[in-house]
């Protein structure tokens, strides 16, 4: 595998590509250039290449963008800075999660948009995601609240823990 790693405000189409696997970047000071790309990146991902990040590089993955007000990570939502790339479509995703304890910060969200599945993934874990089935590796767990076929709506919603090698089919939501 070949990757590469940018800082600063690169010619993102020329770095999408270059011959490499795996692009990193610095997601929280470079979010909306890299949100702009559009074909370039949808390009880069359909020929095999790997778009994965730690913390706010994790977060950005989902379609709705947790924590993402350029002026710090205290605001769940910040109202024009909410779009992430869509790799995870449906999807939302928080880092820290058990570190940080940041269970209520994502089920006040929920509430808000029951419609997505909520990731709260922890730090030293990852979800690799492979067409519909995520799956867990690392240290610790990830937390998925997954209210579009529970009919509990007035509650409030407790995720489903999985832990290292566990899988989740995100479109049955369920675990395989």
């Amino acid at each position: 595998l070949a990757g590469i790693h940018c800082c600063g405000t690169p010619d993102w189409g020329a770095v999408l590509r270059l011959p490499v696997d795996v692009v990193g970047f610095d997601a929280v000071r470079r979010l909306r250039d890299f949100l702009d790309v559009g074909a370039p990146l949808e390009d880069f991902v359909a020929r095999g290449g790997v778009i994965g990040g730690s913390s706010a590089g994790a977060t950005i993955q989902g379609e709705f963008l947790v924590r993402g007000n350029p002026l710090g990570n205290t605001d769940e939502w910040c109202e024009g800075y909410d779009r992430g790339f869509g790799f995870l479509p449906g999807c939302a995703v928080d880092q820290h999660f058990l570190a940080r304890n940041r269970t209520k910060d994502l089920q006040g969200l929920i509430e808000q948009l029951p419609q997505l599945i909520w990731l709260g993934i922890d730090e030293g874990t990852a979800a690799i995601v492979r067409g519909s089935e995520l799956e867990v590796l690392g240290d610790s767990k990830i937390a998925v609240f997954d209210r579009r076929k529970s009919g509990v709506e007035a509650q409030a919603p407790f995720p489903t823990w999985l832990s290292p090698g566990a899988r989740w089919d995100l479109v049955a939501g369920k675990v395989r």
